[in-house]
């Protein structure tokens, strides 16, 4: 045997909070910092639907190219469906989607039925739907509503509850300091930093710059 020289870049990524994982115990913190060299932070699919064309397009074309299939676009239907998708599964799941698509259609377009998902109606599917009593209730009061049980369940990190309601940090910041909410451990972390993501919950003003 005899050694070989490797030179070689890693390039890891992940959809957990690691810093979080490793003080629940559940990654090595040694295996973090020699891999942490530089970190970029890239917002889910769901919240950055002005990319959802171009990456369409881009593996649109990647497997007509690989598959050997002339395809040239997809219908505004096709494009309404996967604008209205939520993409759990982010770009992973668009890649799978529109490789399926150019496998099953017969045509040079990329029609709705290929795309195989759900109609884009936002009066039907199996998602949430709040009850709306019979004198009515403002947008507002409802929308206050559902920060504050999403913060509570969170026990007020905003990090946290900003996925649960799958928008941004920032986005949830302004959303809290629009409807004037506070926290009393807010006020207590004011100063400490990015007490978010160091697991507590932090004032709106201090962690508003976070995206």
């Amino acid at each position: 045997t005899r050694a070989l020289r490797t030179d070689v870049r890693i390039v890891a990524a992940t959809n957990q909070d690691l810093e979080k994982a490793i003080r629940a115990g559940g990654f090595r913190e040694d295996l973090y910092f020699r891999l942490h060299v530089i970190g970029i932070w890239l917002a889910p699919l769901r919240e950055r639907s002005e990319d959802l064309g171009a990456l369409s397009r881009h593996f649109l074309a990647e497997f007509s190219r690989e598959l050997g299939r002339h395809r040239t676009g997809f219908s505004d239907e096709a494009l309404a469906r996967i604008h209205a998708h939520g993409w759990p599964g982010n770009v992973r799941e668009l890649r799978n989607v529109i490789e399926r698509a150019v496998l099953m259609s017969d045509g040079e377009r990329i029609e709705a039925d290929d795309i195989g998902l759900p109609q884009a109606r936002g009066d039907e599917g199996g998602g949430w739907r709040p009850e709306l009593p019979p004198e009515g209730v403002a947008l507002d009061q409802v929308e206050r509503a559902v920060v504050l049980e999403a913060l509570h369940r969170t026990r007020y990190v905003q990090k946290e509850a900003a996925q649960l309601l799958r928008v941004s940090r920032r986005k949830l910041n302004y959303m809290i300091q629009r409807m004037g909410i506070t926290h009393p451990s807010w006020r207590r972390n004011r100063g400490a930093g990015d007490a978010v993501s160091g697991g507590g919950a932090a004032d709106p003003v201090d962690s508003g710059a976070i995206g």
